[in-house]
C-alpha cells in the first residue's frame, strides 16, 4: 500500500509544477471509494498486465482529476506502437484479462459478504477482496490511453477510406452483455407487453417482476457509494418511460458495414474496450452497494457514524477493523481531499490548502467563450441549459432541458432520457456519455473542457452536434 504523507500548501504546489496535468473529470466520490485508484496506482499492478511502463500519476483536487500528460501520452504511445506492428492480440488478450480480474473481484465479494457476522473472518476476506479490488482499479488510468488511441486510429482510417460521414458513435454495437443492458431490455419487454395488452402493471406477476429485477439490478442506481439503488418505484418509472420511446420510436438504422479488415479489426476491439469499460464499472458498483451495509455496520460498532466511515481510506478501513474496531489510532485524516500520487507514495495537504489551490491555480485556466466538442451522437436541439455538478443536484433538472455536466456515470442515465441534448466537459467515444447518448438517441458533444465553466443554468442554447458546436441564443 503506497504511503501518504501529509505537505504544505508550497509543498504540493511545488509538487504540481514538476508536471504537466490533463483534466480527466470531476469525480465527486467519497475517500472510501476514491482511495482505491491511488492505491491501484502501483507497478505490480500493470506488471501483472504486462504493461511495461510506470503507473498513470494523477492529481485530485477538491474532486477534480487530473492526470499527468507525460504519464498518459506514454501510455498512448505504447498502444499505438501495438496497432501500428500489427500486434492488436495483445490488446484483446488484455481485455481478457481484464474480465478475469472482474469475476475474480465477484467471487471475493461473494466470501466476504458470506463471512461478515464474524469480525474477524470478515477481515480477512475483507482484505483479500480490496487485494482483488486494486487490480481492477489499475486499469482505469491505461484503459483511458487505449481509449483514445482507438478513437484516433479509427477516425483516421475512416478518413483513409474516405467515409467522411460517418460518426464514430455509430460504430458501436448494441450492448447485449452488461447489466445495464439486461436491465433496460428486460423493462422494455415489459412495456412492450403492456402495449400490447398482454401485460397488466396492476397483475400479481408484472409486480413479481418488478421485484425480482430490482433484487438483482438494483446496484445500478449508485456510482462508486453515491446514488441510491433502484427501487421499484424506479423501475416503473423506466417501464412507463420505455412505453412512450416504443410508440415514437423510429425505424433503427444498421450499422455500416466494412469489406476493410483492419478497419473491422478496430471496431471490434472498440467494442470489446467499451462493453469492459461498462463491466468494470458495474463489478465495482455491485461490490461496493452490497458490502456497504456491512461496512457501516461496523462503523456503528466502533461509535462511528456513516460520514466518519465514508472518510476512511481503504487501507486505514482494514486497519480500523484489524485494531479490532478501536477508532482511536485508525481513523482517517480528514483532509484527505487533495492529493497527488508518485511512485512509492502519495502526497495530500488540508482541505482548507486544497480549496485555495483550486482557486489559485486551478480556477485561472480555461477562461475562453468558444464552445466546441466532439460529436458523440449527431442531431441538433435546442433548450435550457441545467448545470448537473453532482448527484445532490439531480432533483433540479426538468424534461427537455439540456443536460450540461464534467462527465456521465450510470447514476445519470434518468436525466440522460429526460434531456434534449448532453454536453460534457470530459470524454471519447468510448466514454458513458458517448455509448448512452447513442443508445438514447440524443444529440451529445462530449469533451468541451469548459461547458461547466461557461454555460449558466438558463441560457439557452443551441447544440449542433453535426458540426460540434454550442451556441448560446439567450443568456439567463
Amino acid at each position: 500500500m503506497k504511503k501518504k504523507i501529509k505537505v504544505s500548501y508550497n509543498e504540493f504546489l511545488k509538487n504540481w509544477n514538476k508536471e504537466e496535468w490533463e483534466k480527466i473529470g470531476r469525480w465527486e466520490t467519497k475517500n472510501f471509494t476514491s482511495s482505491g485508484f491511488y492505491l491501484g496506482a502501483e507497478q505490480k499492478y500493470y506488471d501483472f498486465f504486462n504493461i511495461p511502463l510506470k503507473p498513470v500519476r494523477y492529481c485530485t483536487v477538491d474532486y477534480i482529476v487530473y492526470d499527468s500528460k507525460s504519464d498518459l501520452d506514454a501510455i498512448r504511445k505504447f498502444f499505438s506502437d501495438k496497432i501500428d506492428a500489427g500486434e492488436i492480440e495483445f490488446i484483446f488478450k488484455l481485455i481478457e484479462k481484464e474480465y478475469q480480474v472482474y469475476n475474480k473481484l465477484l467471487k471475493t465479494y461473494e466470501v466476504a459478504l458470506k463471512s461478515s457476522e464474524n469480525l474477524n473472518e470478515f477481515t480477512d476476506k475483507f482484505e483479500r477482496f480490496i487485494e482483488n479490488l486494486l487490480f481492477v482499479t489499475s486499469t482505469f488510468e491505461f484503459e483511458r490511453g487505449l481509449s483514445d488511441v482507438l478513437e484516433e486510429k479509427l477516425a483516421k482510417r475512416l478518413k483513409e477510406l474516405n467515409y467522411s460521414n460517418i460518426y464514430l458513435a455509430e460504430l458501436l454495437e448494441e450492448d447485449k452483455e452488461t447489466d445495464t443492458s439486461k436491465l433496460h431490455s428486460a423493462l422494455k419487454n415489459l412495456a412492450k407487453k403492456i402495449l400490447k395488452n398482454k401485460l397488466d402493471m396492476k397483475s400479481d406477476k408484472f409486480k413479481n417482476t418488478i421485484l425480482n429485477l430490482k433484487k438483482k439490478y438494483s446496484y445500478l442506481g449508485t456510482y462508486l457509494w453515491i446514488g441510491k439503488p433502484y427501487g421499484e418505484e424506479d423501475l416503473i418509472k423506466i417501464v412507463d418511460k420505455a412505453k412512450s420511446e416504443i410508440k415514437n420510436q423510429t425505424k433503427k438504422q444498421k450499422r455500416p458495414e466494412f469489406k476493410d479488415l483492419f478497419l473491422n479489426k478496430l471496431i471490434r476491439l472498440t467494442n470489446l474496450a467499451s462493453r469492459s469499460k461498462f463491466r468494470r464499472v458495474e463489478v465495482l458498483n455491485k461490490t461496493f452497494s452490497g458490502l456497504r451495509p456491512i461496512i457501516l455496520k461496523y462503523g456503528k460498532k466502533g461509535g462511528l457514524n456513516s460520514e466518519e466511515v465514508e472518510k476512511f481510506t481503504l487501507d486505514e478501513f482494514i486497519n480500523y477493523l484489524k485494531s479490532g474496531l478501536n477508532n482511536k489510532n485508525h481513523i482517517a485524516d480528514y483532509s484527505l481531499i487533495s492529493y497527488l500520487t508518485r511512485e512509492k507514495d502519495v502526497i495530500f495537504m488540508s482541505k482548507e490548502d486544497g480549496l485555495k489551490f483550486r482557486k489559485e491555480v486551478l480556477d485561472k485556466e480555461n477562461k475562453s467563450d468558444e464552445l466546441k466538442g466532439n460529436i458523440a451522437f449527431h442531431g441538433t436541439a435546442k433548450g435550457y441549459v441545467k448545470i448537473i455538478r453532482s448527484f445532490k443536484e439531480f432533483h433540479k433538472f426538468e424534461e427537455g432541458e439540456v443536460l450540461v455536466c464534467n462527465m456521465t456515470d450510470p447514476i445519470y442515465v434518468p436525466l440522460m432520457k429526460k434531456s434534449s441534448a448532453i454536453i460534457t466537459d470530459m470524454g471519447g467515444v468510448l466514454s458513458h456519455a458517448a455509448i448512452v447518448s447513442r443508445e438514447l438517441k440524443k444529440p451529445c458533444i462530449i469533451g468541451t473542457k469548459i461547458a461547466t465553466k461557461v454555460l449558466k443554468d438558463g441560457d439557452f442554447v443551441e447544440v449542433d452536434a453535426n458540426k460540434g458546436t454550442i451556441k448560446i441564443l439567450n443568456k439567463s
